[in-house]
């Protein structure tokens, strides 16, 4: 994630727990952190807060749910304060919510919550969809998570590893107000063969969602209907990564097959690719609004 307040600068988690910050334009390490204890290693999220009654934030989420709270200083490099609570597990996203005062996350037999960082309480849980036609409970696997509205806490959408996306108001219910399926094969078959949802990202405009899958497939998903509208084309790898540039109106995804692809929205055809020598799990769009780099 990019360090808020500072050009070129990123955080990256690395396996054995170690936080570092980058200066991606010099590409030099700027900083260095180690994980508070053994239970923060292979952190799953990192990411930054800014609390209205706190100073910055810097967290770092493990998939058994161990998360570290780093207060910072302003120039977010020297650490005054750390901490650490512990979240239901296991947790394979969390992430900030738009008024940073909440924190959402899930993973496998684990439902969408939402815990208040306030009162340190989950203040909201999602509740498994009613069973299937033969009355068996449906298994959950939550695998990435985005707030459709960057001003409002209230509505969220997920993918899930069973090829599912769906939309919850925390307003209305506890169960989607939204449920699409990508495939239409069997839960235990798309297991199988690998084809579960890894990532999504919300358009700007909140009305649709470009959703990653383990077998190169990303597909263009209406939140408002469930209606797919298309796949963007030329992935071969598992879709690792996706996001909207913030200004233009293009999308770029990072996959295993080590290329980065960008693609125009409105024809959904790719524009530019670059092989990178890494297997890549994540890629950030540059700060600069006026550049789509």
């Amino acid at each position: 994630e990019w360090v808020p307040g500072t050009e070129g600068h990123v955080v990256v988690g690395k396996t054995n727990g170690i936080v570092q910050r980058w200066d991606a334009y010099n590409q030099t390490l700027a900083a260095s952190w180690d994980p508070l204890t053994v239970a923060h290693e292979k952190p799953r999220s990192v990411f930054f807060m800014q609390p209205p009654t706190s100073p910055p934030l810097m967290l770092t989420c493990c998939e058994n749910g161990a998360v570290a709270i780093r207060k910072m200083d302003d120039a977010m490099m020297t650490i005054t304060d750390e901490e650490d609570i512990t979240a239901a597990g296991p947790v394979s996203r969390m992430k900030a919510s738009p008024s940073h005062t909440k924190l959402g996350y899930g993973g496998k037999e684990n439902e969408l919550q939402l815990y208040d960082f306030e009162t340190r309480k989950v203040e909201w849980k999602a509740r498994n969809v009613p069973c299937n036609k033969l009355d068996l409970r449906l298994p959950v696997w939550v695998t990435d998570l985005q707030w459709i509205d960057r001003e409002d806490d209230r509505k969220i959408a997920i993918c899930t590893a069973y090829g599912q996306v769906r939309v919850y108001d925390v307003r209305a219910q506890r169960r989607p107000v939204m449920d699409t399926k990508i495939s239409e094969d069997s839960e235990q078959i798309r297991l199988m063969d690998g084809t579960r949802l890894t990532c999504l990202d919300v358009h700007s405009s909140g009305t649709w969602a470009a959703v990653g899958d383990a077998l190169g497939g990303l597909t263009k998903v209406d939140l408002r209907t469930g209606n797919i509208f298309g796949k963007f084309k030329n992935i071969s790898g598992s879709v690792r990564a996706v996001q909207f540039h913030r200004t233009e109106n293009v999308l770029a995804c990072a996959s295993l097959d080590r290329f980065v692809r960008v693609y125009e929205l409105r024809t959904m055809k790719m524009i530019n690719q670059v092989y990178l020598k890494q297997r890549l799990n994540t890629l950030l769009f540059d700060v600069e609004p006026s550049t789509a780099e």
